[in-house]
């Protein structure tokens, strides 16, 4: 709406739109006073036949006891037509007050099309046109901890700001969540599938996929994508996460993972002689690591001798 314009006008429009559905769900009344003015109108017309018939026959005796009855009718349909003028007039002021309310928020209603459909959301903290999807290639662990350390802007309801947005049209294909690990001991890949948990946000298991993983010096910049459930994040900013993955490979003590000349794998003891293996750790915890051998020249067994450090 435009600046200026009263916002009690809308209080006021629901407020009348309630009492308009309020009468129209009493429309049960409405179908018993209908019924019984059909009613009426039968016996209105079957004491009238019956006294044309008796003065045709000069049959006169029951004619005041008739005459009684027809009168009775008569006020009752009168008594349900009253009532019917006056809901009919109660319900056409209720519309007239709707409708002139409406015509006065109409000259104040400014109308947005957005370039493409999306779900609307009041969040907003100054990031939504720096941090956009072409973007993600490009961050940088800079320009993460500079976001990361960002404060949205407060708005007062009493002033009025220009140029600034009051809504955002979040499109809900595909949402990301960036992440820095601060040790280089991970081994995600690009590609790969997560299943991850929102703790306070949503209790589903979400799927999310590796989208980029870039090994800093000393961290680990990890970007997921999700293309489902954007609906439990869409007034956030910053979330947590736990993540969990499904892996195949061998189990090995944790221990037992080294690197060598910049390369990671395990030693096993096979007939007396010692060898190193250069492995994949595909997920791993405190107590124990999956793996895979990285070139098929190698062999690794279950019945090998792991060698821990």
């Amino acid at each position: 709406y435009k600046d200026g314009y009263d916002h009690k006008l809308i209080d006021n429009l629901y407020n009348i739109r309630q009492k308009i559905w309020d009468y129209q769900n009493k429309n049960i009344v409405q179908e018993i006073m209908d019924s019984d003015f059909d009613k009426i109108e039968k016996d209105i017309d079957s004491i009238v036949y019956t006294m044309q018939y008796s003065i045709q026959n000069d049959e006169f005796y029951d004619m005041e006891k008739y005459e009684n009855q027809l009168r009775g009718l008569l006020d009752r349909k009168k008594e349900i037509l009253d009532k019917k003028e006056s809901a009919s007039k109660y319900l056409e002021q209720l519309y007239n007050q709707e409708e002139a309310i409406e015509n006065q928020l109409k000259e104040w209603k400014v109308e947005i099309t957005t370039p493409e459909s999306g779900i609307i959301s009041f969040g907003l903290d100054g990031l939504e046109n720096i941090i956009t999807p072409n973007d993600i290639d490009y961050l940088t662990v800079e320009q993460y901890l500079a976001f990361r350390d960002h404060k949205a802007l407060e708005l007062d309801k009493e002033s009025s700001y220009v140029d600034v947005p009051l809504f955002k049209i979040v499109v809900p294909d595909k949402w990301y969540i960036v992440s820095l690990i601060p040790h280089k001991n991970t081994f995600y890949e690009q590609g790969d599938t997560l299943n991850l948990k929102i703790p306070g946000l949503s209790e589903e298991t979400i799927s999310a996929k590796v989208y980029k993983v870039d090994y800093l010096k000393d961290s680990t910049l990890v970007i997921l994508e999700i293309i489902e459930n954007i609906e439990s994040v869409i007034e956030a900013r910053y979330i947590h996460i736990e993540i969990g993955i499904s892996a195949e490979g061998l189990m090995v003590p944790a221990k037992a993972i080294i690197n060598k000349n910049h390369r990671t794998g395990v030693k096993i003891e096979r007939n007396g002689d010692i060898k190193f293996i250069e492995v994949k750790v595909k997920a791993f915890d405190d107590d124990w690591a999956i793996i895979e051998k990285v070139n098929d020249n190698d062999t690794l067994d279950l019945n090998d001798i792991v060698i821990i450090k």
